[in-house]
Order: C-alpha cells, then sequence, then structure tokens
C-alpha cells in the first residue's frame, strides 16, 4: 500500500524543488551586491538608485550604495 506523500514532497514536486538548496545557491549567477550596511556587512541586491535608510539586520544607517 503506498503511503500518502508529505506536504513537504508534494509541494516540491509541483514546483520542482530539489531537497538540496546549496545546488541552487551555486547554480545561481554571481551578481555583486547594490548596497552594503557598513555596520554589519549585510548586502542588498536591489536598484542601485534606491536610498536604503537603515539595515534590516542590525538597524544601523550606514547603508551604502557599492
Amino acid at each position: 500500500m503506498d503511503q500518502p506523500m508529505s506536504i513537504k514532497d508534494t509541494v516540491q514536486s509541483l514546483l520542482g524543488g530539489s531537497n538540496d538548496l546549496e545546488d541552487e545557491v551555486e547554480a545561481a549567477p554571481e551578481e555583486s551586491p547594490s548596497h552594503v550596511c557598513q555596520s554589519c556587512g549585510e548586502e542588498y541586491f536591489s536598484d542601485p538608485e534606491m536610498e536604503i535608510d537603515t539595515c534590516r539586520s542590525c538597524g544601523g544607517i550606514k547603508v551604502e550604495r557599492v
């Protein structure tokens, strides 16, 4: 008798996901960040013309364009 698929397996089969996220990260093209927080090093990948007032990671105000 077949066991029902888990929710995780069902979603992965529908979306084509894999169990190994490292493969997906390695396959992503290398992009350089548009902004970097000078306090903690958090990188942002967004429109370079956009102003980022506070860091989402540390709350710092030293987020600068690269």
